[in-house]
């Protein structure tokens, strides 16, 4: 996913903070997440993730600074956030 355009939207979906350090937050006021892929700037996926929960945080420890694009999955809807790890 190299591209923003074209998505539908998770209504509600809030995800703090941004730019984040240490930890992201992403959550989703009316359905489950039930999907959270994440990709480097280069397209490569680096993590995914399964909540099944409507608010998920993620451990950033592992991640290189940069910019990420996060694939969030509902079980009717997608959205696609851009994330910056500093």
């Amino acid at each position: 996913i190299l591209s923003l355009e074209n998505v539908d939207r998770i209504e509600g979906l809030r995800y703090f903070p941004n730019p984040a350090a240490e930890h992201f937050t992403i959550s989703s006021p009316n359905d489950a997440l039930t999907e959270i892929t994440i990709f480097d700037i280069r397209g490569t996926q680096v993590a995914r993730l399964r909540p099944n929960n409507q608010m998920v945080e993620i451990d950033l420890s592992e991640f290189a600074l940069g910019l990420y694009i996060a694939r969030v999955a509902t079980s009717s809807q997608v959205s696609s956030i851009k994330l910056v790890v500093e």
